[in-house]
């Protein structure tokens, strides 16, 4: 499955500027004044290239898990992405591409015949 977004890079979506700050605003004060151990779990968040699952860990645990509801209805992320045809054209002329796939492999080139 190839999908596209309108944005040539993620790090320029409005929701990756917007989402940290609402993840600060729901985890308040206290958290912020809280020790680095009591930080750690929720600080995670903004490390780079989580996967899925390690982040589903993580809103597992207190404090994410109080606010995940919250921050899951907050997400529009996805909304705009389009997906992208196989042999067709792209939806967006710059935005940024993302693949998944249950298995990769890598066909080698063929040489240009003469």
């Amino acid at each position: 499955m190839v999908a596209q977004i309108p944005v040539k890079d993620s790090r320029y979506h409005e929701e990756c500027r917007v989402l940290p700050r609402l993840l600060l605003r729901l985890l308040g004060q206290e958290w912020l004044d809280a020790q680095l151990l009591e930080k750690e779990a929720a600080g995670r968040l903004w490390m780079p290239v989580l996967t899925t699952e390690e982040v589903d860990i993580l809103f597992q645990q207190d404090p994410l898990a109080r606010i995940r509801g919250q921050v899951q209805r907050a997400i529009r992320y996805w909304d705009d992405a389009q997906f992208v045809p196989i042999g067709g054209p792209v939806p967006f002329p710059e935005g940024e591409l993302f693949f998944v796939a249950d298995e990769w492999y890598l066909v080698p080139a063929t040489a240009p015949s003469h």
